[in-house]
């Protein structure tokens, strides 16, 4: 199978461990062989370019300082985690009304269908930053602005997946005039940046001559 953790995980525990840059090509090696180590019958992406901003390294950062057989079977149990909370917090936000068996039912398909199956394999982070999109909507539907535009930030780092929901989601704020979301979310993206650079001044043009290089 396609191993989209292992290299976040390589280079998370380079950068965390020894210091050492997490866009240096050397990870790759590191990752390969760290599969290779690992039993599981695994391997990198046909691109093996880390493509995630520092920022999203938040994410893998924990995970990353526990052996890797270990942190990638609890990455796997959390991504379970947050598609079973997407689905209820999506029912929620809907509103639509399901018996016990109807909700299992939801979250049963969820999980079946090949994308969900996919997703949880691979390791890809795609379902926790759905978790965080929904439940940033559901946070703007009940009114609370400053902890929807936070939990939204934290999707920035993948602009190609988010972008759309971000640009909904201003456009709402501005219709209606609650610049408490707008504050919320450029300070809670203006903090992980900073924090980032502070981590690792380089990385901004690290990232950069990866993706133009991709």
């Amino acid at each position: 199978f396609v191993d989209h953790f292992a290299l976040p995980w390589a280079a998370g525990r380079a950068w965390g461990l020894v210091g050492q840059n997490p866009y240096d090509p050397a990870m790759v090696q590191i990752a390969e062989d760290t599969i290779s180590d690992s039993g599981y019958l695994g391997q990198l992406p046909q691109e093996k370019i880390l493509i995630h901003p520092l920022v999203n390294f938040f994410f893998f950062l924990p995970f990353s300082l526990i052996p890797y057989p270990i942190s990638r079977a609890i990455w796997v149990v959390i991504l379970g985690i947050f598609i079973v909370l997407t689905v209820i917090i999506s029912l929620r936000f809907s509103e639509r009304e399901l018996s016990g068996l109807g909700k299992v039912g939801n979250i049963a398909l969820l999980f079946l269908w090949f994308p969900g199956i996919y997703s949880l394999l691979t390791g890809h982070l795609s379902p926790l930053l759905i978790f965080l999109m929904v439940f940033g909507l559901w946070s703007i539907k009940l009114g609370n602005y400053q902890r929807a535009g936070f939990i939204l930030s934290l999707t920035a780092g993948s602009l190609p997946l988010t972008l759309f929901i971000l640009i909904l989601a201003f456009l709402w704020s501005v219709a209606r005039k609650q610049w408490s979301y707008v504050i919320a979310y450029l300070s809670g993206f203006a903090f992980l940046v900073t924090v980032s650079v502070l981590m690792l001044p380089s990385w901004p043009l690290d990232w950069l001559r990866t993706v133009v290089g991709t």
